[in-house]
């Protein structure tokens, strides 16, 4: 049996394995999308264990951002794990602990492959 991961925990395992990295992060411009992207790719073509990726995305080519990654910031602050306290969203800051963080991500189906999209998405984040 395959087992699911449903979008919403798959954005939080996302969020969870990239707060073990970081505190914060910039969410604008063409970085933070192209490394969206990147791990999206890299998530895609190496699914955990056959599971199908909960999620589809798509690139708008005018202004060539993910509006995946503009949702998952958005769930991201509707469950507490992050705050967007600036009106252009332009930057996010965790509001749980690395330690909290953790302890979910072990909770979560494939908590290493989500370790690993963690580490991917802080590297193509650069500093």
């Amino acid at each position: 049996m395959v087992e699911r991961i449903t979008k919403r925990d798959f954005y939080r395992g996302l969020l969870y394995a990239l707060r073990l990295r970081r505190q914060t992060f910039d969410t604008e411009g063409q970085a933070f999308h192209r490394a969206f992207g990147e791990v999206m790719r890299f998530a895609r073509e190496n699914p955990a264990a056959d599971t199908p990726l909960p999620v589809e995305v798509h690139l708008n080519p005018l202004f060539s951002v993910y509006p995946e990654a503009t949702e998952m910031l958005l769930e991201g602050e509707q469950d507490h794990l992050v705050s967007l306290l600036n009106p252009t969203l332009q930057r996010a800051t965790f509001n749980v602990s690395e330690n909290f963080a953790d302890k979910q991500l072990s909770r979560l189906p494939h908590a290493d492959w989500f370790r690993e999209l963690g580490r991917r998405f802080d590297e193509q984040l650069g500093r």
